[in-house]
């Protein structure tokens, strides 16, 4: 993994050699990691990379995220909820679904989005009760999603689906491609 501060210039190798890196989380000048195969990882204000994963059952991470001072992560065993910073996580995907590719919060912060085996999933109320939302998905095993305002926009392995209304309904976008493996939303 590499850093760059001056817009691409110049860059510096900080760590993790020979792992599949799949998200990063930057929060201030802390890094959050999270990896194919070995959890995730955190390095604070510059220092060491440290793994983070006590109580996660599955090390494969798909995508990190953060809601207030809560991190959230999906993994090939479902979702996780840690309220320390990551000093320990617990799941919070209950039996709802198990694979879950992409975690996503709502510009408001009320609600989290996931897509997972099958389809996309919402909770309202940090995880606590999940519903599934995929009415309109005729392709249900996706792997990105992202949020603009109060629309959603899911990969499938082959077809791109938007909703306006928070995922209550879905309408394929007709783009017919490949596979999408990831979407990310950028702050203007």
């Amino acid at each position: 993994m590499f850093l760059s501060t001056n817009g691409g210039n110049n860059w510096t190798f900080l760590a993790l050699p020979f792992i599949a890196i799949s998200d990063i989380l930057v929060n201030g000048n802390d890094i959050f990691v999270g990896t194919t195969t070995n959890g995730v990882f955190l390095s604070q204000n510059g220092g060491p990379f440290d793994t983070i994963n006590t109580g996660l059952t599955n090390l494969w991470t798909n995508n990190l995220t953060m809601k207030g001072s809560d991190l959230f992560v999906s993994t090939r065993g479902g979702v996780f909820r840690s309220v320390n910073y990551g000093s320990s996580w617990t799941m919070i995907s209950g039996g709802a679904f198990s694979i879950s590719y992409s975690i996503e919060i709502a510009n408001d912060s009320s609600t989290l989005f996931v897509t997972a085996d099958p389809g996309v999933w919402k909770s309202e109320n940090n995880g606590a009760l999940w519903t599934q939302i995929s009415n309109g998905i005729t392709m249900p095993y996706g792997n990105c999603m992202s949020i603009n305002g109060y629309t959603l926009f899911y990969g499938s392995s082959t077809v791109l689906f938007i909703s306006y209304d928070r995922g209550n309904t879905w309408t394929s976008v007709g783009l017919n491609v490949g596979g999408f493996k990831y979407m990310k939303r950028k702050e203007m």
